[in-house]
């Protein structure tokens, strides 16, 4: 452990990151407002009242970029300004304003998920050579060195730390005060580990945005991090991260920032398991997010921020202490029973555990399975949130595709304004190996607003026998929607979710894609 002088000449820098952010986040909001860079309120995934200005990524460029200039004016030798500094500051500054841009981008257009993969893509590889590649890590004692694939570890690293904190920034002031919590216990391990002081200074100046920016970001929220800032801050933790836990050896104690990001790891993680395992895109929104659940269970804003610094108090209590010991199973021992209280009390995670079990659970069945399969392979029905029985509704269309010898069935419910989302999927026979089968995905809709969608697999047809068979799904997919229309208009009305113009419920059961 150090002196805690280089630590105590360098805490100006936290201080003008904070002011700069506080003063730089209103005149960046009016320049928001005018350039349309505003979260609009929906109705359903974004339920606030009024359009709120996007400022975090030029808000924090301001911010770090001044508190770094400060240091490097105010003590040009605390630093000791080697060639390895200088080139982490300069690749990070490139990186961060490219990501902004990304970011800006997408807060003003709205980019494609794959999109914005692509760039966060090209933006990690800009930090290979600032001097953070982790080539090697040290876990538990064991040192595991990635050779030729360290550029690649990196790049995970990096995207990773991009999405997850992009992925919590759901609700007023949860993404500052993790990151508040995360700057300053990185900042506290790089102290602790004796390691360089340029880690501590970009933690320290990121701390200072954070706790600026959360003044206009606590409930109701003034003003979003947006893209632009959730992913600039994520990138720059990510770094700072891996350059305040590597060590002498050049090998990265991984485990200690990695219990540091706890709950965006495990957001992330548990947002991955949730979408493919319920059959859609994990670049699908939905309001299943940590904050979301926290929430929903609390009603308030307020409460819902509490909860969070406590888990984000228990996550950096133990790496902090881990690093102190130099114990890696103290520091995940933190990180498990923050994990832990989320999931047994139900707050978070239970359901997408019960998810991963009941997946284990069929896939070991289907290795037992010997003789032939006269029942479904498996049914299950589950509910994701919300109160509303659909089982019933499921099992009829369940007989409809039995009567159209079917191979598998899924139906979706997702209305994210009524909180209600259900997920039912069955398996009727194995599909022939030799046959390509026919796949549709069709849009569910209810006065103009997609309330979930039915996926179907059956075995392929050639005319006539494919029209035939199409025009008795249309039949059926009709009566089916006639029946749970009422339902879910009356769902979107006590909502408050405006419906469209036009009361008249066409059926667009059949508007799908084939695949």
């Amino acid at each position: 452990m150090q002196s805690l002088l280089p630590v105590l000449q360098m805490l100006p820098v936290f201080f003008i990151a904070l002011g700069t952010a506080s003063i730089a986040a209103p005149i960046t909001a009016a320049i928001a407002r005018k350039l349309n860079l505003v979260d609009h309120p929906d109705g359903g995934r974004k339920q606030h009242s009024s359009s709120i200005p996007l400022t975090g990524g030029p808000t924090l460029l301001v911010s770090v970029f001044a508190a770094v200039a400060y240091a490097g004016f105010a003590s040009p030798d605390l630093l000791a300004a080697s060639t390895g500094d200088r080139r982490f500051f300069v690749w990070l500054a490139i990186a961060s304003v490219s990501l902004c841009v990304v970011g800006l981008l997408d807060d003003r257009f709205g980019l494609r998920g794959r999109q914005k993969l692509f760039m966060q893509s090209l933006v990690a590889l800009l930090m290979l050579p600032s001097g953070i590649l982790i080539e090697r890590i040290d876990a538990f004692g064991f040192i595991i060195d990635f050779g030729d694939f360290a550029g690649i570890i990196t790049i995970i690293w990096l995207l990773g730390a991009i999405n997850s904190l992009n992925l919590i920034d759901g609700a007023d002031g949860v993404a500052s005060t993790v990151g508040l919590s995360m700057t300053l216990t990185c900042a506290g391990i790089a102290w602790m580990l004796d390691l360089r002081p340029d880690g501590i200074l970009v933690s320290l100046a990121l701390a200072g945005f954070f706790a600026g920016f959360l003044f206009h970001n606590l409930p109701p929220a003034r003003m979003f991090l947006g893209d632009s800032g959730s992913m600039l801050a994520g990138l720059m933790l990510g770094a700072v991260a891996i350059k305040c836990s590597m060590k002498e050896s050049s090998a990265v104690a991984l485990i200690m920032p990695m219990v540091v990001w706890t709950l965006p790891i495990f957001d992330s993680s548990m947002a991955i398991v949730r979408r493919k395992l319920t059959g859609r895109s994990i670049y699908a929104t939905d309001r299943n997010h940590l904050h979301h659940c926290l929430l929903r269970d609390s009603k308030n804003g307020v409460r819902v921020l509490l909860y969070v610094a406590g888990l984000c108090l228990i996550t950096s209590a133990s790496a902090i202490l881990g690093a102190w010991m130099g114990s890696d199973t103290m520091a995940v021992l933190g990180g498990l029973i923050a994990v832990s209280l989320l999931v047994f009390t139900g707050s978070f995670g239970f359901v997408e555990s019960k998810l991963i079990i009941r997946r284990i659970k069929r896939l070991v069945l289907s290795f037992a399975q010997i003789s032939p399969v006269v029942k479904p392979k498996f049914s299950e029905q589950f509910v994701l949130h919300g109160k509303y029985d659909w089982e019933p509704f499921y099992a009829r269309l369940e007989t409809m595709a039995i009567d159209l010898e079917l191979h598998r069935l899924e139906l979706l419910i997702s209305i994210p304004s009524a909180n209600e989302e259900w997920h039912g999927e069955t398996q009727f026979k194995k599909q022939d190996n030799e046959t390509q089968p026919h796949i549709l995905t069709l849009p569910l809709l209810v006065s103009g607003i997609q309330v979930g969608s039915i996926r179907i697999e059956a075995s392929a047809l050639e005319n006539p026998s494919l029209t035939k068979f199409l025009g008795d799904l249309q039949k059926d997919l009709v009566l089916f929607e006639q029946e749970i229309t009422p339902i879910i208009e009356k769902m979107l009305r006590d909502s408050l979710v405006p419906a469209s113009q036009s009361k008249k419920t066409v059926s667009p059961l059949l508007q799908n894609q084939t695949k």
